[in-house]
């Protein structure tokens, strides 16, 4: 079996476990068909600035363990990403130890899925964290979608505990998930 370690991770739940954003940046919950489940996350640059959204896991990972990170991304036109998406945590209590960085991430009007994997420092001391990123357009839409964190370097399909075999470790769509490689 793997865990998704994503709490949340198609946002079925509205934005619970994802409220974190810079002040140069609006989140909300849209619904549709998407890669995984029927919702998805909006992130819209609302001003000038270091606009992103966060995300971080409530446990700190063991040193020197890989992970991989994967998720589903688009956009209203195709564009650019302003900035660099990050996978990281921090190491000896100093931020930001990046397991992997995506820098000027090219996105489509097709959901396309993107991959990024690194392992933790010596001496992690919070939980893994994914910082998204938008345009550098103010009003312009970016969605993410079907976010899994595994340990390991191997990248899975999808899943989450409404997925076939799969189950959730607490509250559905609000905990992480177990089950077998998809």
């Amino acid at each position: 079996a793997i865990t998704n370690l994503v709490t949340n991770p198609s946002f079925e739940s509205g934005l619970a476990s994802w409220g974190v954003s810079s002040a140069y940046t609006t989140m909300a919950q849209g619904t549709g068909s998407t890669p995984a489940g029927t919702k998805y996350i909006q992130i819209t640059r609302s001003a000038a600035g270091d606009a992103y959204g966060a995300w971080t896991s409530g446990t700190t990972p063991p040193p020197n363990t890989p992970y991989t990170l994967s998720f589903w991304i688009w956009a209203d036109s195709s564009t650019t990403l302003n900035g660099a998406i990050l996978f990281r945590t921090s190491d000896s209590g100093v931020c930001c130890s990046n397991l992997a960085t995506i820098s000027n991430q090219p996105v489509t009007t097709t959901p396309t899925r993107v991959v990024m994997s690194g392992t933790t420092g010596s001496n992690p001391t919070t939980g893994l964290q994914i910082i998204t990123r938008v345009t550098a357009v103010v009003g312009q839409n970016v969605y993410y979608d079907g976010f899994m964190i595994t340990q390991g370097s191997n990248s899975y399909t999808y899943a989450d505990g409404n997925s076939t075999d799969w189950v959730w470790t607490g509250t559905a769509n609000l905990s992480t998930s177990t089950g077998p490689p998809l």
